[in-house]
């Protein structure tokens, strides 16, 4: 009786193991990853100005003005208004050098606007511009890119120096 019993409980236990089995099923799947070099930026202190975005002397008149700077490294510089360039002073855009993996694309992110001050008086520098070719260029993983924009002056800006900062991030896409 008691190898009756045994008998039966294998049974039972063989076949409750075989019903599991096929209720289950196993496969894989492969796992991977790609290191890449990480994103760098860095101004350009060998530049014309020190890398530096800089408008250079300007003479304003009686209304308001605007200084545009295109994005290079021979930048177009173009007063409006009342605003007039005074010959002889430096004039740039700023330079960064992008480093990262060759080949890889990447997006420039520029601001809406910011402020260089003087005091409590502000002017506000806007459309923003980037020569980057947005992709790291396959026979270099270091490329040069120039920033530009424009500098509005209001109405009855005090003469002065004014100076600000800006924040530039480049970002794999």
């Amino acid at each position: 009786m008691k190898k009756l019993m045994l008998s039966i409980f294998a049974l039972a236990a063989f076949t409750l193991s075989a019903a599991a089995q096929a209720n289950t099923a196993t496969d894989n799947a492969t796992s991977h990853a790609e290191l890449i070099s990480p994103m760098s930026l860095a101004k350009v202190a060998g530049a014309t100005n020190g890398g530096n975005l800089e408008f250079g002397k300007i003479a304003i008149g009686a209304g308001a003005g605007t200084v545009s700077l295109t994005a290079a490294a021979t930048p177009t510089v173009t007063p409006a208004g009342s605003a007039t360039l005074v010959a002889g002073t430096p004039r740039s855009a700023a330079a960064f050098l992008v480093g990262g993996q060759a080949g890889r694309a990447y997006s420039v992110t520029l601001p809406t606007s910011t402020n260089v001050v003087n005091g409590a008086n502000n002017l506000t520098i806007t459309s923003w511009a980037s020569s980057a070719s947005l992709v790291i260029e396959s026979s270099e993983e270091l490329n040069t890119f120039y920033v530009g924009g424009t500098l509005n002056i209001p109405v009855d800006s005090p003469v002065g120096n004014y100076a600000g900062t800006f924040d530039v991030t480049v970002t794999y896409n």
